[in-house]
């Protein structure tokens, strides 16, 4: 077999390998993404539930509505970034997006995700903020509270005059885009219900110390919320760049295997001939 057919096998042999990771890879993204999103649609509902009680709650707490209002400190960036690699262009879209809201407004970064961890310490370390809890994206809301807390208390005591969450806002299987998330300070936005003036809401105790006990619970309700979504956004971008490897790794080896059989025919064509010239000879 000739040098040039015995390239060609290898090359066939190497990206049928490589296919057979991309296609491992890409049912596993989208057994993960079936997964999330089912999580994600189901606490969506708890999660609005959430957010009125809360807001309920603020508008009628008298004594905390320094929670709606920026207090000094630094502004602290959390970003949300993957712990692996090979979907697509997932990182690079929220990276450049915290680039942007730096240059507008300087402060301090909370990388979450081995990928933002790295991409973040490499260049900005000056930045980081080391002393928070250390959390998973696939964290659960309870394992969340540390982090919540720590947050609270970063926000209460001036540290932190407010905190965005940059991440993926998963619109559909082809389509995401990067969102900053105000966590705090809270945005108060309710609309009242009918005949609210003369009818309001009862409570069973003060409003202002059931504000604070649901307060630290709602928070990480949130971060967990935009966990989720962004392990959504991830797989379904994960899932959507083994698809598109996996067509070129078919459109490639379809391009080989003719590129084989023309050699194979070519070496066979020399070789009659040869043998044909040394039988007349």
């Amino acid at each position: 077999m000739s040098l040039s057919l015995e390239k060609t096998k290898h090359r066939i042999a190497s990206i049928q390998s490589i296919g057979k990771t991309t296609k491992a890879m890409g049912l596993l993204a989208a057994a993960k993404l079936n997964r999330y999103r089912s999580t994600f649609e189901k606490e969506k509902t708890y999660m609005n539930e959430m957010q009125e009680l809360a807001a309920l709650l603020l508008s009628y707490a008298k004594k905390s509505q320094h929670f709606l209002k920026k207090g000094e400190g630094e502004t602290l960036y959390i970003v949300i970034g993957s712990d692996l690699g090979l979907c697509g262009a997932y990182n690079e879209v929220i990276f450049k997006e915290a680039l942007k809201q730096l240059e507008e407004e300087k402060g301090l970064l909370l990388p979450l995700g081995k990928k933002a961890e790295n991409y973040f310490k490499s260049r900005y370390s000056e930045l980081l903020i080391n002393e928070a809890p250390t959390v998973k994206i696939e964290s659960r809301a309870y394992e969340l509270r540390e982090l919540a807390n720590y947050l609270l208390d970063g926000f209460l005591s001036k540290k932190f005059k407010s905190i965005k969450i940059i991440h993926a806002h998963y619109i559909n299987a082809m389509k995401y885009l990067p969102v900053t998330f105000e966590l705090l300070p809270l945005s108060h936005r309710r609309q009242k219900w009918a005949h609210e003036e003369y009818c309001p809401p009862l409570f069973d105790g003060d409003v202002d110390t059931l504000f604070a006990e649901l307060l630290p619970s709602y928070l990480s309700s949130i971060l967990h919320d935009l966990f989720l979504e962004s392990l959504v956004t991830e797989n379904s971008a994960r899932h959507l760049a083994m698809e598109n490897a996996n067509e070129n790794v078919d459109n490639l080896l379809e391009a080989l295997k003719i590129e084989y059989n023309k050699a194979r025919q070519n070496a066979i064509t020399q070789e009659i001939s040869e043998v044909t010239g040394g039988s007349v000879n």
